[in-house]
């Protein structure tokens, strides 16, 4: 669930590849069956899954073209596409088909009311690690709302986490630091929110 991007007390270029990629491996079986997606699209997303971290000038250009075709598919409402849009806030600023961090997020919401559990999970590291929206409560509740559209159910919420639950996303590597300084009140209260969410937004 992911190039360079420039912001004041950022997360290092490496640890934000490294968690993006992680993201992707982790909940790719979680999307669409990558046959019924448009050659074009198959190919962007063929071509982003295959680059490295340190890209020549060629491999920039290559990856800002296949963000040109996320936008347009997304535009056309295509799911997928608007899930990968947001890998065009990791070009810079200046280059062609750069996506702002605000611009991604409404691709993302829109791909995560359709039911997209990847953008919901994208939506979490964004609020998470992104310092221009950086809010640990908004990081919660998509990854809240992610692990519900990816496995069809939460666990509920025990205080006592010296035990937890085999499964629990709450113990997963970028969401157990949330839990631990939002405290039970506040995970609670943010819970509702996101149950609120999906009870509005999501239908299986």
């Amino acid at each position: 669930m992911f190039g360079i991007y420039q912001y004041s007390n950022k997360v290092s270029l490496m640890t934000r590849w490294l968690l993006s990629g992680l993201l992707i491996s982790l909940l790719c079986a979680c999307g669409g069956d990558d046959k019924k997606l448009p050659k074009e699209l198959k190919e962007a997303i063929e071509t982003i899954q295959s680059m490295d971290e340190v890209q020549t000038e060629i491999e920039k250009d290559d990856r800002s073209r296949a963000i040109g075709a996320f936008l347009k598919f997304a535009k056309k409402g295509n799911v997928e596409a608007m899930y990968w849009v947001a890998e065009g806030r990791l070009l810079e600023r200046k280059e062609e088909n750069y996506v702002s961090v605000t611009e991604t997020i409404r691709w993302l919401e829109k791909a995560a009311e359709a039911g997209h559990a990847k953008a919901s999970q994208e939506l979490g590291l964004i609020y998470g690690t992104e310092e221009e929206v950086k809010n640990s409560e908004q990081a919660y509740m998509w990854y809240y709302i992610g692990y519900y559209i990816r496995d069809g159910k939460i666990h509920e919420f025990s205080e006592n986490n010296d035990q937890p639950v085999t499964g629990d996303f709450r113990n997963e590597t970028m969401v157990a630091p949330l839990v631990k300084e939002l405290g039970s009140k506040k995970i609670k209260l943010v819970e509702e929110k996101a149950k609120a969410w999906l009870a509005k937004n999501y239908k299986r």
